[in-house]
């Protein structure tokens, strides 16, 4: 289904990046660090090059058919036995995605902000706030994206640095020289949920003008390596102000460093408190592109043309994000759930479907060519 309107390049690299930066935003670094200890930046530089493999690969499956999100080819490629389930997949991935971030910010809000506030009432808002931002379609929601996360990460960069005069830790900040490979790639494997998201390429790609495509592609691989040069800061702030041990027993390791800065010239002493506000932008552009994908994916499934298709898909997976997110009353439920059954299941989905999906359209187009020279 191409879209009437298409998209730029720089459109594209922003939504895309807005789609997995707020995913471990909170929680980062402390599966890194507790699993990695001293190798955690080794660990680190694997994630980010992972990542781009990972990107690499699904847009070798959005040239297969660049005029189409891949819900809708996948059932010619690998036969509806095998394309049903991947769509399904796809849908439930992104569900949780958004259960995900709508979860941990809704128990970040009560711990530090609102501890009298139900968590119902903040997951609601965070829902439904991505979901207003994601009403008005694509190109509405990449200016919103693009207006507000330049602004909010420059910001941060900035009330980041009043922590340097706190860096007492940075003993535990540079790699160790005795590499244990198993070990680098176990805190890898673990802490991949800071890259999770940038799979919506798969619905986002057709969506960008024909000319503008390899461009895109280019803006989308330097926005990563920001991304991942922003989180690399952020490791650097929360294990130099923190240290290791006080990291690995934070459930927010970022939001308890940011609380750190002060500055008693300042209308509140507690700036970084407001830094943590900040980042709920993040988590609504993350629920936003969810929903975005959630309703966009199924529309050439199911063959549904019409606009109006697309806003009542949007209402039905934010109501199904705010069912699920209800499930997961409080951190040791949601991250005992998310570790051991969502970082397989990302794993599978970002570095496991491209390949088969690679695989069936070259066996498809084999066929095809020889069908073609068997008169």
């Amino acid at each position: 289904m191409r879209p009437s309107r298409p998209i730029s390049a720089f459109y594209f690299a922003s939504m895309l990046t807005g789609a997995y930066l707020a995913s471990g935003l909170f929680v980062f670094p402390r599966e890194l660090i507790s699993v990695g200890g001293a190798e955690a930046p080794w660990a680190f530089l694997l994630d980010c090059a992972a990542a781009l493999f990972g990107l690499w690969l699904w847009f070798q499956v959005n040239h297969l058919y660049p005029d189409e999100q891949v819900s809708g080819f996948t059932s010619r490629i690998v036969t509806p036995v095998l394309g049903w389930p991947l769509n399904v997949m796809t849908v439930i991935t992104h569900v949780l995605l958004a259960v995900w971030a709508t979860v941990n910010f809704g128990l970040v809000m009560i711990t530090f902000f609102l501890p009298d506030t139900p968590l119902w009432a903040l997951e609601t808002l965070t829902v439904v706030v991505g979901l207003y931002m994601a009403w008005a379609d694509t190109r509405v929601l990449g200016r919103t994206i693009q207006a507000l996360f330049l602004p909010t990460g420059v910001l941060s960069i900035l009330m980041g640095l009043l922590l340097a005069p706190r860096l007492t830790q940075a003993w535990a900040i540079p790699p160790s020289g005795d590499v244990h490979l198993p070990t680098i790639a176990l805190a890898a494997y673990q802490s991949f949920y800071l890259f999770w998201g940038y799979e919506v390429t798969v619905t986002l790609y057709p969506f960008v003008s024909q000319g503008a495509r390899r461009q895109a592609e280019r803006y989308a691989y330097i926005a990563m390596l920001v991304a991942g040069a922003f989180m690399a800061f952020g490791y650097i702030l929360i294990v130099g102000t923190s240290g290791p041990y006080m990291v690995m027993a934070a459930e927010w390791p970022g939001v308890s460093a940011m609380r750190l800065i002060t500055l008693s010239s300042f209308l509140i002493n507690k700036l970084g408190l407001f830094v943590v506000l900040m980042w709920s932008l993040f988590v609504f552009i993350f629920v936003a592109m969810r929903l975005w994908c959630l309703a966009q994916d199924l529309r050439p499934a199911l063959g549904l043309q019409r606009p109006q298709h697309y806003r009542y898909l949007l209402v039905f997976f934010a109501a199904a994000t705010l069912v699920v997110s209800h499930l997961f009353t409080n951190i040791t439920v949601t991250g005992r759930f998310f570790n051991e059954w969502m970082v397989p299941a990302m794993a599978l989905f970002n570095f496991g479907i491209p390949p088969i999906l690679l695989l069936g359209a070259a066996i498809t187009r084999r066929r095809t060519k020889v069908s073609m020279r068997a008169p």
